[in-house]
């Protein structure tokens, strides 16, 4: 690999009369809609957060956090996989 490639990101291409970006329903993206943008998907890696868009600019559109049940307990993002959801 060249310099630059670690953790490169599958770069996506959006243009006026295609569907909004998978996801997009979930955030705000007021980028300008009448021209075309190149943008990728974060994940922070916690499991409880969709991962935000980033555009070709650099700005982030962040994705609210997905709800976690209330009955589940804080230690299980740290024990692993459950019902909860954990990792």
């Amino acid at each position: 690999m060249g310099a630059g490639t670690a953790g490169a990101e599958y770069w996506w291409h959006w243009c006026p009369g295609q569907p909004p970006p998978s996801g997009a329903s979930n955030r705000v993206i007021d980028w300008d809609w009448t021209v075309c943008h190149d943008y990728y998907y974060q994940s922070d890696g916690n499991g409880y957060r969709p991962a935000d868009i980033i555009d070709e600019t650099g700005r982030v559109y962040s994705a609210a956090p997905v709800a976690r049940p209330p009955d589940c307990p804080p230690w299980n993002v740290i024990v692993g996989p459950s019902a909860c959801g954990g990792l």
